[in-house]
């Protein structure tokens, strides 16, 4: 008998196979296209996420300006990617944080043409002042995001910078108005890791005093190299009213750099702020550079004693510690004849007048040694001179001696905290007094009623004096009234027509309430009106235009950090609005959270319709709503509730920064915490 074919297990095995081969198909896919797709999407939420995180590097470094405390920031350099059970994923990216520049004495800021009064004069004196800094630069090193930009730190400002355009995150600080804050970076930083990397930031030559310089008949010019064309620099500083041009130097400067000059309007006084800041390692710090009289002019009786005071000065213009001034007299003594600098740089000298006739005589000051040769118009050397008049036993009522009384036994400072306190000098505690006000008393020896008494601060940043001036009493004395603003160190000056006397105030512990915040920026006011509104998850304050210009909303960047959620959703309602002005402005997503929520990470969120502030009249002002702050996490979204808002300054510790970006001038950012 002859069996038949039999071909049913040959269909079992060709199914099998085609199934295997199907698999097989739709791994390679997955492999292929969803796990790089997904990678993706991880890498561009760490580029977005380390972008905020170079944002709180960067103004660790702009903060520094004003004598800014050591500050240290971690940035993510790199990532990794979720566990997978079968598909395979790359190595973790790598991204690389570096200095650049710092090495090279190519790449500098310099002042030309500006020139300061007294001491000062001879370093501010028109030449070039130039001064080494550089950048940082990140550089993400993804496996899958391959367009992602460098981001870049420079010059105070940040911008993400990619093959064809470069994106601010982070405007200028260099001028606002009369201010023109230079900040030079030192240090050699190199760290390429998929992990942490924690950047410590250390102010090496920091105070809140400035230099107030004019033009010595050319403008003023601030030049410095930089990744960025001129015409971005003149968007930058387009709101800045006494910016006269910006232009590109034919200097040389290292690729990728370039010099770009901007020029100040002549005729206008400036105050001159300079700082230096080390990041990394092999940053160098500053020598004494010149000596500043802080007496300016003294006078006292014949065989009396009178105090003669010098700062020392670093190149940067800020106080030097530890260095050693020698004085000299030809006429009369001076003791001691060798001092040394305290933390405001300061030293005294003790002027005796012991059998010295009426005149006026030189004290001699050097940071070298004082001979023959001695040139008090040498940065390094100082004059004083001292007038001597007759002494109080002659009978001469026609001259007299004017000078500051303790603040520790004047009237009115009963509820003040101060300490170390004398004629010469006192620290005052605001944060433990009744009030921001310290009563201040001059006195004329000997006495005369109805003298004019005129009063000065050098550093009105730190605090302010009213009235300005008052008439001598019976009892020889005029007083004023110094009003603490920030924390620092002001010389207060008492002037009449015969003689002067400076008292210095050591200023702490100031409140950073909203009333002792700067309430003008860039011409737009802050009015307050600050609130938490939908669920106490956004945030709602008020402005106004102050400028003659109008203003011009066109995009706003919010920054979240402390455990803040890092997005913003309103659901059907817009996330941004600028209301009440010219123009409303407004940015308006809907959908899903995970579709529509914007990143709350200081990047720039453009406006669907720009928001317009007139120049005058009712359109001036208007309400900034930003909300609602929370979590996206598929289609929910989870509120943060502010227990309480309080506006506060960029140097404090803050929660939530919003940052208006105009078209026609520069950003302006406020900056909140909870309390």
């Amino acid at each position: 008998m002859q069996l038949r074919d039999d071909e049913r297990a040959q269909s079992v095995q060709i199914g099998a196979v085609l199934l295997f081969a199907v698999l097989v198909l739709s791994f390679s896919s997955y492999q292929a296209v969803v796990v790089p797709d997904q990678n993706r999407a991880v890498e561009v939420t760490h580029s977005e996420r380390v972008q905020g995180q170079l944002q709180e590097l960067r103004n660790a470094v702009v903060s520094a300006v004003g004598g800014g405390s050591h500050r240290s920031t971690a940035v993510d350099l790199g990532t990794r990617y979720p566990s997978r059970a079968v598909a395979v994923n790359p190595p973790p990216s790598a991204g690389t944080l570096r200095t650049a520049g710092t090495g090279d004495d190519r790449v500098t800021v310099s002042v030309r043409n500006a020139v300061a009064d007294g001491e000062a004069g001879d370093v501010w004196n028109g030449t070039a002042r130039v001064y080494p800094t550089g950048g940082i630069v990140y550089d993400p090193g993804y496996n899958v995001y391959r367009d992602a930009p460098l981001t870049v730190y420079e010059q105070t400002v940040l911008y993400n910078d990619y093959d064809d355009a470069r994106i601010g995150l982070a405007n200028q600080t260099i001028v606002e108005g009369e201010t023109v804050s230079l900040v030079a970076l030192d240090g050699s930083l190199s760290r390429t890791s998929s992990g942490t990397a924690s950047v410590d930031v250390r102010p090496i030559s920091a105070s809140q005093r400035t230099v107030t310089v004019t033009d010595d008949g050319d403008p003023i010019t601030v030049a410095f190299a930089t990744r960025l064309p001129a015409a971005a620099w003149e968007q930058r500083l387009a709101g800045q009213a006494r910016v006269a041009d910006v232009r590109e130097r034919p200097d040389a400067a290292p690729d990728p750099y370039r010099l770009v000059e901007v020029v100040l309007e002549r005729g206008v006084t400036y105050r001159l702020q300079l700082t230096k800041v080390g990041v990394g390692a092999s940053a160098t710090g500053e020598n004494a550079t010149y000596l500043v009289d802080r007496t300016r002019g003294a006078t006292v009786r014949k065989d009396e004693t009178v105090d003669v005071a010098v700062a020392v000065r670093d190149d940067y213009g800020n106080p030097v510690q530890g260095t050693t001034v020698n004085g000299s007299v030809g006429t009369g003594s001076l003791s001691p004849s060798t001092a040394t600098t305290g933390g405001d740089g300061r030293v005294i000298f003790e002027y005796d007048a012991g059998g010295v006739d009426p005149g006026t005589y030189r004290v001699n000051v050097s940071l070298g040694r004082v001979g023959s040769g001695f040139d008090g118009g040498t940065g390094e050397n100082a004059t004083v001179e001292v007038t001597v008049t007759e002494s109080s036993g002659t009978g001469d009522s026609g001259s007299y001696a004017l000078g500051w009384r303790d603040p520790g036994g004047t009237d009115g400072n009963g509820g003040v905290a101060l300490s170390d306190c004398s004629a010469e000098s006192c620290v005052w505690d605001v944060g433990a007094s009744d009030s921001d006000d310290l009563a201040l008393v001059a006195a004329l020896d000997p006495r005369f009623e109805g003298v004019g008494v005129e009063y000065a601060v050098d550093n009105a940043t730190v605090g302010t004096v009213a009235p300005a001036s008052n008439t001598t009493g019976s009892d020889g004395a005029a007083g004023t009234t110094l009003a603490a603003r920030e924390n620092g160190t002001v010389d207060v000056l008492a002037s009449a027509n015969e003689d002067g006397d400076v008292i210095t105030i050591e200023v702490t512990n100031v409140s950073t309430s909203s009333s002792s915040l700067p309430t003008d920026q860039n011409g737009i006011r802050y009015e307050d009106g600050l609130a938490t509104t939908e669920s106490d998850s956004a945030i709602q304050f008020d402005i106004t235009n102050v400028d003659s210009q109008f203003a011009r909303v066109e995009s706003v960047a919010v920054t979240t950090r402390n455990g803040v959620g890092g997005e913003i959703y309103n659901g059907d309602a817009r996330e941004i609005e600028i209301s009440g002005g010219d123009s409303n402005g407004y940015r308006d997503e809907s959908g899903n959270p995970s579709a529509s929520a914007l990143a709350a990470d200081g990047s720039s969120i453009a406006l669907d319709q720009n928001g317009v502030l007139s120049d005058s009249g009712g359109g001036a002002s208007a309400t900034v709503f930003v909300g609602q702050i929370g979590t996206a996490s598929g289609n929910t979204f989870s509120q943060y509730d502010f227990a309480d808002l309080e506006r506060v300054a960029s140097t404090d510790s803050w929660d939530v920064s919003v940052t208006l970006e105009f078209q026609n001038r520069g950003d302006v950012t406020y900056y909140f915490r909870e309390q």
